[in-house]
């Protein structure tokens, strides 16, 4: 199996959320010279644990597309409802 790590500050990276049989993938942003992606948005209607995966895809979700992941999280109803950049 090939892999390409050609990941680079222009590449669009999405966090896919897995809840039930809902994939609700955002975008996500890589703050000048940082290491780390940061989700800005958690998306409306989810809650209890979810999967998280990082995908250069906001529609393919194939192992050829993950980045990294999948990461489980306990998300609570209220999470859905943070001020943008939180």
């Amino acid at each position: 199996m090939a892999f390409d790590a050609a990941i680079t500050a222009d590449t669009p990276v999405y966090a896919v959320f897995f809840s039930g049989l809902d994939k609700l993938p955002v975008q996500v942003r890589l703050p000048h010279e940082a290491e780390h992606y940061v989700v800005d948005t958690i998306p409306e209607g989810i809650s209890g644990q979810v999967y998280v995966l990082l995908s250069r895809s906001e529609e393919d979700f194939s192992d050829a597309n993950v980045i990294a992941g999948p990461a489980i999280i306990e998300v609570e109803a209220e999470m859905t409802d943070l001020p943008e950049g939180y």
